[in-house]
């Protein structure tokens, strides 16, 4: 807090004088507290971010609106002026602006009327076009201008500290309210969903329940099919592994995780892998696999005494020990997206399709086959195991004593001395059971010619198995795309939050900001597109948790199998995303367009065309906002840590769009950035394309007025003037006080600020440039940081 103010109250060149420079540290810290016991009452009345995003979005939006500065008080709506009384930061904020202009006098930038043959003229013929200004003087007073621009008081500064500290105090009570009551979301317990309408008959609603008494309280009861699985047969191919050995690099130093490694998997039988964290268990499977990406592995590998080839992996089951699906996903539509990528390109879709059907039958999984994946909550054969430790060295087995747990216990000694006692690895080596495996292995190897289905497989495999990824890209970009749309639509509190905060935040802002073309007025039009753009954040936050899940499975379980390539779910999520955002953009153009009323600018001509121009800009930019989240969230960890970088950047794009600060007013240094701000263009046709070719009728406060010289008319005195700075007269004919309107036409003030009706296309087509480059940025990003380098895994 210390270094935000040291930053922004130098570089803002405030006073410089100790009193006001505390007292905008203490205003500003009482503000954050107060904000931060707002924030984190909404987080403990709501259970999860989607939930809390709505309600922070409209009250971020009412706090920046209702402090009386972006919309004076005078220009509020009745309805919604109470929303000025209960903003906190509209008594820091009135304080800091007292505390700054109080007792100061500012130089006038422009005199109205100025240029040749007004310089000389009496004083009082020429007035500061500030409001607040008064006539002959060439300076403004501060308190004047905040007094008549945004009804601001010094006089209420030390109140309103008051005013703050009642809030921190009032919030504070309600939060640790909040935060007592706050209970987490109730566990349900494991609960089959289905897609609607394809519960299975057989599962019905039991409403009675004999141990809770709740007959009230309808529980799912099962019926259970006591038919034995049909079509399944027994395999008859051998899988089995020599000297398996598997180094990796680590900092440089050569690190080997498998050490001539034996064993073999037979039909019909389990095998168990048994060990310590970290002794390699995994590693074992992913190496049989090939699921491994960097390393050398050797040894040899065989099925039926045959060496498995490139089409090995394609061929594997792998079921990891993670829970890794795509939660929405039904137990059908994983298997058919499995099998419609991973089978052989020479099978046909329906083939494959059959063969699933063939698959859920077989493993009895038809009563559940449509239930939506959601989100989860040693006997008498381990004797030959116990005898085996027991005869070199290691001390018996309890009779209570899990054998599991205590083979762990045996094979980890609790501290150094003990592992020098017992090397298990040599022991191992010299058994005679090393002997007998290494006597099956020899046996396998040497069988005779006849080969299971699994070795008939590789030795007649067609050429798409020995490719990478088995399916064409566009058949890997047709299924990703699918169950990347399924994801999205079956995700409603996803949906519906992003719909709801668009419609609240768009009426929001419509209602609050609609006002007629005076100078203000146009003000608050600019400051309704501005402030629509801060919703960029929101946005933001809510996509980019949305995508981390996707990039988590592909990772960790459809990377390592080849299922598909990685710019394939890349483009997915960005081509759905854009799908909903352009429903997002029509709700917007319906509840923001109309509310604020721009639709009066227009004319019956050009009402069509200039409204449907509106519409393209909010779909610009609700296709910017989806690809610039996806480009900063590809190759970050975390959505929090891509937020605050995509948040930073789009910060810096809207401070120098022209809008709080002027084009020409930018220093000259920062004009670049203006230029490459995204947000320049879409403001600039935004505002162009709703403003343009209206005229503007100033307010009495805007009104200037000065003394006319000599025998000459409000006309002959201003005429020159006005026909080189534009604005109007209200009386020309007048010979006292000449009435002066700095404003004519909505196209002067456009141009005040850089902004021209007749860029509004070229604009348009620049923006379709910088949603190129935010896709090009996420597949490159990804490509740079998150995919694999090197030559891959080598067989030595």
């Amino acid at each position: 807090m210390i270094i935000f103010n040291l930053l922004i109250y130098f570089m803002a060149h405030l006073r410089r004088d100790a009193g006001h420079f505390f007292f905008f540290c203490l205003t500003s810290y009482l503000a954050t507290l107060v904000m931060s016991c707002i924030y984190r009452t909404l987080a403990c009345v709501t259970r999860t971010t989607h939930q809390a995003m709505i309600p922070v979005s409209i009250l971020s939006l009412g706090l920046m609106i209702y402090t009386g500065f972006t919309m004076p008080t005078d220009y509020m709506l009745g309805w919604s002026r109470w929303m000025n009384y209960i903003n906190p930061l509209a008594y820091a904020f009135e304080a800091l602006m007292a505390s700054e202009f109080h007792n100061r006098k500012f130089a006038c930038a422009g005199m109205v009327p100025q240029g040749p043959g007004y310089d000389d003229l009496p004083a009082d013929s020429r007035i500061c076009s500030v409001v607040g200004a008064e006539p002959g003087s060439s300076v403004v007073d501060g308190d004047r201008y905040i007094n008549m621009s945004f009804k601001y008081y010094n006089s209420n500064k030390w109140r309103n500290i008051g005013i703050l500290l009642g809030f921190l105090f009032g919030f504070l009570i309600l939060y640790i309210i909040a935060a007592e009551h706050a209970k987490p979301p109730r566990n349900k317990g494991e609960v089959l969903v289905f897609r609607k309408g394809r519960m299975p008959s057989n599962f019905e609603k039991d409403h009675g329940d004999v141990e809770t008494q709740a007959t009230d309280r309808p529980v799912v009861a099962e019926k259970v099919n006591s038919n034995p699985p049909s079509g399944l047969t027994a395999g008859a191919s051998v899988f089995h592994w020599e000297d398996l050995c598997y180094d990796i690099q680590i900092k440089g130093k050569d690190r080997r995780l498998l050490d001539h490694v034996d064993g073999w998997v037979k039909p019909g039988k389990s095998t168990a892998l048994m060990g310590v964290s970290g002794a390699g268990k995994t590693t074992l499977l992913d190496v049989l696999a090939t699921r491994v990406t960097m390393g050398i592995v050797s040894g040899n590998t065989h099925i039926d005494g045959l060496a498995t080839d490139s089409s090995f992996q394609h061929r594997v089951g792998y079921v990891q020990q993670q829970d890794l699906h795509l939660t929405t996903m039904t137990v059908r539509e994983a298997l058919e997206f499995s099998a419609l990528l991973r089978q052989s390109a020479e099978i046909s879709r329906a083939d494959k399709l059959a063969y699933v059907e063939h698959v859920i039958d077989m493993l009895d999984m038809q009563e559940f086959s449509d239930a939506v994946i959601g989100t989860p909550d040693l006997g008498e054969q381990s004797q030959t195991l116990l005898q085996y430790f027991e005869r070199n060295g290691a001390p018996p087995c309890p009779e209570d004593a899990n054998p599991a747990e205590y083979m762990l216990e045996i094979i980890k000694p609790s501290n150094d001395e003990e592992a020098e006692k017992i090397d298990w690895h040599q022991i191992w080596r010299d058994s005679p059971e090393f002997q007998d495996v290494k006597q099956e292995l020899a046996r396998l190897n040497s069988l005779p010619s006849t080969r299971g289905a699994a070795a008939s497989a590789l030795e007649n495999g067609d050429a798409s198995q020995h490719k990478e990824f088995v399916a064409s890209f566009s058949t890997q970009f047709r299924e990703v795309l699918i169950r990347t749309w399924k994801h999205f639509w079956r995700s409603p509190t996803y949906i519906w939050s992003k719909i709801a905060l668009i419609v609240l935040s768009s009426l929001y802002i419509g209602f609050t900001f609609e006002a007629k073309n005076t100078i203000q007025g146009l003000q608050n039009q600019l400051y309704a597109i501005f402030m629509y753009m801060v919703l960029f954040q929101s946005l933001s936050d809510q996509i980019m948790p949305m995508f981390l899940p996707q990039r988590d499975l592909y990772e960790v379980r459809e990377r390592p199998s080849k299922i598909y390539r990685w710019n394939t779910y890349i483009l997915s999520n960005i081509i759905v995303e854009a799908a909903w955002n352009t429903l997002m953009a029509v709700l917007i153009y319906f509840t923001w367009y109309y509310p604020v009323g721009f639709v009066r600018n227009t004319t019956s001509d050009d009402q069509a065309i200039r409204g449907f121009l509106v519409f393209l800009y909010l779909w610009m930019f609700m296709l910017f906002t989806s690809t610039f989240s996806h480009a900063a969230i590809v190759c970050i960890a975390t959505a929090e840590e891509a937020g605050v970088i995509a948040t930073l950047l789009w910060m810096l794009s809207i401070s120098f769009c022209g809008v709080g600060v002027a084009y020409k007013d930018i220093p000259k240094f920062w004009t670049f950035m203006y230029r490459v701000s995204p947000a320049t263009y879409i403001v600039g046709g935004i505002m162009s394309t709703c403003v343009w070719g209206s005229n503007v009728k100033c307010a009495e406060n805007e009104i200037l007025q000065m003394a006319v010289p000599g025998n000459m008319t409000c006309g002959d005195y201003m005429g020159p003037f006005i026909k080189a700075a534009g604005g109007y007269l209200l009386d020309r004919s007048s010979t006292d006080v000449c009435k002066y309107c700095s404003l004519a036409t909505t196209d002067e003030f456009l141009h005040r600020f850089n902004i021209n009706y007749d860029d509004r296309w070229w604009h348009f087509g620049l923006l379709w440039v910088y949603i190129f480059v935010n896709v090009a940025g996420a597949l490159g990003f990804y490509w740079l940081f998150r995919v694999p380098r090197g030559s891959g895994v080598k067989r030595a």
